[in-house]
């Protein structure tokens, strides 16, 4: 449901803002939230090893830029339902 809504919320948008400010707003928007969570649950935020730094990077980097920010920038030239599928 929430993935539905991401991307019928991005195609309706697509129009109105560029694909790069609607990802930064929901980005930011996500990891403010995780971020509130983290914290209310008392998990620690710094006390990981470099090595799973390195991971956090990759995951933050690869899945953003070549996932959610592509289908980002389809969402202006085909519909969510084309989206969601690939």
């Amino acid at each position: 449901i929430a993935i539905a809504v991401y991307l019928l919320a991005g195609q309706k948008l697509s129009g109105k803002i560029p694909a790069n400010v609607y990802s930064i707003m929901v980005f930011g928007l996500g990891g403010l939230v995780l971020l509130a969570y983290s914290v209310a649950q008392g998990y620690s935020l710094t006390e990981y090893d470099s090595s799973e730094w390195t991971y956090f990077l990759l995951l933050a980097i690869i899945p953003t830029v070549f996932g959610h920010f592509l289908f980002n920038l389809l969402l202006n030239t085909i519909g969510a339902t084309t989206v969601s599928v690939g």
